[in-house]
């Protein structure tokens, strides 16, 4: 232990050879490179369709979801009104 705390890391690991200046570059970046596709996400669908079974329970229990929450419809309206407002107070600011 007369090492410290450093003598722990890569531990039995074998070291990388330095790089050595004017050497090879570790990738040949004059050569592009490695080149990798970008990938991309597919295209969506809908959710509830695509859950199969899950989507089965959740549609059933939608009724049930909906008696729970209320009519949404006043807060849905409350808020547009209110970000409305604060768009408008922005606008003024600039």
């Amino acid at each position: 232990m007369a090492e410290g705390i450093m003598s722990t890391v890569n531990m039995g690991a074998p070291e990388a050879p330095a790089q050595v200046p004017g050497g090879p570059a570790p990738v040949n970046f004059n050569q592009g490179g490695v080149v990798r596709p970008v990938v991309r996400m597919q295209k969506g669908g809908d959710p509830i369709a695509q859950a199969g079974r899950l989507g089965e329970l959740y549609a059933q229990k939608v009724p049930l979801y909906q008696s729970i929450m209320g009519d949404q419809s006043a807060a849905l309206e409350e808020q547009k009104k209110i970000t409305a407002e604060l768009e408008a107070m922005d606008k003024t600011k600039n």
